[in-house]
């Protein structure tokens, strides 16, 4: 699920009912160190979502304060209310509290044992914890551009707490024919999945956050290459290869039939 969740995407395969016009983007993720490349599509409406790559699949619905992660290989699903965002608040409070008495105990362990626990822990309360207060991240622009699915789009280096997180190519949205109000629903979902996107819980989901991409260069953007950072290196790169007005059947934001609620685990 990690990589749906840093591409946001997926494809559902079948259409019927009603022909709508909305925004696709097609683009390809690739995993750096092997090379493997996975297609993502992503179909865009005024108050409707949905991001899909193979075997799964995400759906927001912003009238129904709903989204769906789908694991369409399990045949399960996942939905996530407003109330499912409070818990995650509540879970971050609690892992940031958990961080806090590790690194305590940790920095009173003699200097062999405590390099010895933190390797084993990944770093996990090896440092002092963050505030609980996200970071504000930074855009910082490069001063390159490059042409990425036939338009223009400039470079920027994000950065939180002074640490590389990713690299952007961006180009505002009416220099690729769109008017800002065209990706509404992408601020839409970042105010509802806040919770969930600064929670840390899964690395580097906070790069799904359009409206606070959007806050950190002045601008409506449309990113068109991210390269995502692990470790300080260079992890996952998704990359636009189209970026079109179409129009898709009303069918194309529901959930595909067969699949079994499941508890998310944050419920419990």
């Amino acid at each position: 699920m990690r990589r749906l969740i840093v591409a946001v995407s997926l494809l559902l395969t079948g259409f019927s009912g009603t022909a709508m016009a909305a925004i696709i983007v097609t683009s390809t993720q690739t995993h750096l160190a092997t090379h493997q490349k996975l297609p993502v599509m992503a179909y865009i409406e005024a108050d409707r979502l949905k991001l899909t790559m193979p075997g799964m699949m995400l759906i927001y619905r912003a009238g129904q304060d709903r989204i769906w992660a789908a694991d369409l290989r399990q045949q399960v699903y996942y939905e996530l209310t407003a109330e499912t965002m409070r818990q995650f608040s509540g879970i971050s409070a609690q892992l940031s509290a958990a961080q806090a008495q590790l690194h305590d105990t940790i920095s009173q362990l003699p200097p062999d044992q405590r390099q010895a626990i933190e390797t084993l822990l990944g770093g996990f309360g090896a440092a002092p914890p963050q505030s609980a207060v996200p970071a504000t991240p930074v855009f910082a622009k490069l001063g390159a551009s490059k042409t990425v699915a036939g338009i223009s789009c400039d470079l920027y280096r994000k950065t939180v707490r002074g640490v590389q997180q990713a690299e952007f190519c961006i180009s505002p949205a009416t220099s690729a024919g769109f008017a800002p109000s065209d990706f509404s629903v992408l601020d839409r979902f970042s105010e509802f999945a806040g919770p969930l996107l600064a929670s840390n819980i899964v690395p580097h989901l906070d790069d799904m956050n359009w409206a606070q991409m959007n806050r950190a260069i002045g601008f409506s953007g449309i990113p068109l290459d991210v390269v995502v950072y692990d470790h300080g290196k260079p992890d996952i790169e998704q990359t636009v290869t189209k970026i079109e007005r179409a129009p898709v059947r009303e069918s194309t934001f529901d959930l595909p039939p067969g699949l079994t609620k499941q508890d998310f685990p944050a419920a419990h």
